[in-house]
């Protein structure tokens, strides 16, 4: 992986951090698509190197997701490795973090044995034969149970396409900075900086074609590559070391890794909108639907109807409207449906 070094400074680090809140498309769905895709139960040991640890966001979903697993965050930033620390010190020896450099050769052995690999960009800074060296020294040092999955920019194949890489970059901007506070400032830094690659090419960003990747994972000796979730020129994709597993965990949490899951804030203000308010005034000669509650055990058209997921919940209280019911109170007094 010689001649492939990234350009890559301390002043980087510090913009990225500041930027990354909004400049990241998707950064939760990324990160629980990630998740979604180790192919362990949640209480299975195994071991976890994630290359570029970056701020520590994706170490920190993985250990708590998964209890028993160890982790090894590699990353050549001083300042990164020294908040991935902060972020991960309360996982103890589950945790560790070591430097490294991404285009030489000194660290693979520490991922020898490891169960799954995984990166979030900084693969796109190596060049097209760096990547595929890559790949192929990774797949010799995985565990015969392991996975090696990516979260990364990709080079569009046409002009169209990078077109349109550049506008839904753009668009996703505007959408994560229209829920900071602090949006509007970031969203002026990101177009002042000019970090979207699809409108600015960086000669320290070589991003290679999604296709070409997955042709590199299969020539390496990966099994079941694929693209497995993509937005705005940022792909999660990779390979197994095995064709396919017998099946999902069997231990009920698989569904709990995707979707992503807003904030408790964020979701205690939902729960809180998506109360009944107080029931409407009635006026005389008013017809009222009178909403009964009904179990979930009824036909499986009627679960559909009701939002449920699978036949098999019995937990859900779908409410179903009744016969009316002829209202005769007076304008002024309370109604008597719920």
């Amino acid at each position: 992986m010689s001649g492939t070094e990234p350009e890559w400074s301390e002043a980087d680090s510090r913009l990225y951090r500041e930027l990354a809140a909004i400049a990241v498309p998707g950064r939760a769905e990324q990160i629980a698509a990630l998740l979604a895709l180790a192919p362990f139960a949640a209480d299975a040991p195994f071991r976890i190197v994630e290359l570029g640890c970056g701020e520590g966001r994706l170490g920190l979903a993985l250990l708590s997701f998964f209890p028993q697993a160890r982790y090894l965050g590699l990353d050549g930033s001083d300042s990164m490795r020294q908040e991935t620390g902060e972020r991960l010190r309360r996982f103890g020896e589950r945790a560790e973090v070591a430097a490294f450099d991404l285009a030489a050769a000194d660290w693979l052995d520490r991922v020898r044995g490891a169960d799954l690999v995984v990166s979030s960009l900084v693969v796109h800074h190596l060049t097209g034969d760096g990547k595929r060296a890559l790949f192929k020294a990774l797949h010799e040092r995985l565990s015969p149970r392991g996975a090696l999955l990516l979260a990364d920019l990709v080079e569009p194949a046409r002009p169209e396409a990078r077109a349109l890489f550049a506008g839904s970059w753009d668009a996703a901007v505007a959408d994560a900075a229209a829920a900071s506070a602090d949006g509007d400032e970031l969203r002026r830094r990101f177009a002042a900086e000019r970090w979207n690659y699809y409108r600015y090419p960086d000669p320290a960003d070589r991003p290679s074609p999604l296709f070409d990747q997955l042709l590199w994972l299969r020539e390496a000796g990966f099994r079941a590559v694929d693209c497995f979730w993509m937005r705005a020129g940022h792909a999660v994709y990779g390979g197994y070391m095995t064709e396919a597993a017998a099946g999902p965990p069997k231990d009920g949490r698989w569904d709990a890794r995707w979707p992503p899951r807003a904030p408790r804030s964020t979701r205690r203000a939902q729960q809180t909108e998506q109360r009944p308010g107080p029931a409407p005034k009635s006026r005389p000669g008013m017809t009222i639907p009178r909403l009964t509650p009904r179990r979930c055990s009824s036909s499986r058209a009627r679960l559909r109807a009701a939002g449920a997921r699978s036949s098999s919940c019995r937990r859900l209280a779908c409410r179903t409207p009744a016969r009316p019911a002829r209202c005769r109170r007076p304008a002024s007094g309370p109604s008597d449906a719920r």
